[in-house]
């Protein structure tokens, strides 16, 4: 159903007051989904994204819901997650941006295409938010479902509850990480260390006799665990903490 201007103002208002009062993370998200079904979505992204790495976007998926692929299979679900089309066009927009995904019978392939107007909408249909900060862009937050609006004040809407949620995440989530910081893995100073000297994930993969994709997982888990938004500055801090030398 399309909300009138006045219940875009209180829902606004009333989101905004209920993000903010959240005790725990848990409660934040509860806000969200209850959010996204009264604008009829039933799928919810949150990440941060790294904009250092174009070949990792997405650096740290903070929550999902709803049926966007096998939620029992955490590796199968992130790996959709990272690799959607749509995430690729990120770059592109400074506000809400709509998505279809089509699906064709014949060849059973999916395709992926912006759309600007109700007319264009597929067989699943969306809106990514792009997060910006201090440091440019800093996340994204995608839903999907029924697309009944596609208006300036609904765009509004979406960017200013999402930019107030992701903020709250983020808060949390620091301070969880703060909490609960642990020193990192003899492998992951490995990795960190090798990449300090400058060497390619290529050659820190062949060195330790493991994949690319380990070394790219052991540094955006590094990331995590210093609670830093670049590989630049994981080195920075573990150099610092004496966690590596050189």
């Amino acid at each position: 159903m399309k909300l009138l201007k006045d219940q875009f103002t209180e829902l606004l208002f009333q989101t905004i007051q209920q993000l903010r009062q959240a005790r725990e993370l848990e409660n934040i998200y509860e806000v969200f989904v209850g959010f996204a079904h009264k604008l009829s979505f039933d799928r919810i992204i949150i990440c941060s994204v790294s904009p250092y790495d174009q070949d990792e976007l997405i650096d740290q998926i903070f929550f999902t819901y709803g049926d966007w692929v096998d939620q029992n299979n955490i590796a199968e679900r992130d790996m959709y997650l990272r690799r959607c089309p749509i995430t690729s066009h990120i770059f592109e927009y400074d506000e809400p941006f709509f998505w279809a995904k089509t699906y064709n019978k014949d060849t059973s392939k999916e395709s992926y295409r912006i759309i600007k107007n109700s007319l264009d909408k597929g067989d699943v249909n969306g809106v990514q938010i792009p997060i910006f900060g201090r440091t440019g862009l800093e996340g994204a937050i995608s839903f999907a479902g029924e697309i009944v609006d596609m208006s300036a004040d609904f765009r509004f809407i979406l960017q200013a509850v999402a930019t107030v949620a992701f903020r709250e995440i983020q808060r949390r989530t620091k301070i969880h990480n703060i909490e609960n910081k642990r020193i990192l893995t003899g492998r992951e100073k490995e990795v960190l260390k090798w990449t300090a000297i400058g060497r390619k994930h290529s050659d820190i993969a062949e060195i330790l006799e493991i994949s690319v994709r380990t070394v790219e997982n052991h540094l955006r888990n590094i990331r995590k665990r210093l609670g830093v938004k670049s590989t630049a500055q994981a080195i920075s801090s573990a150099l610092i903490s004496r966690e590596i030398e050189l």
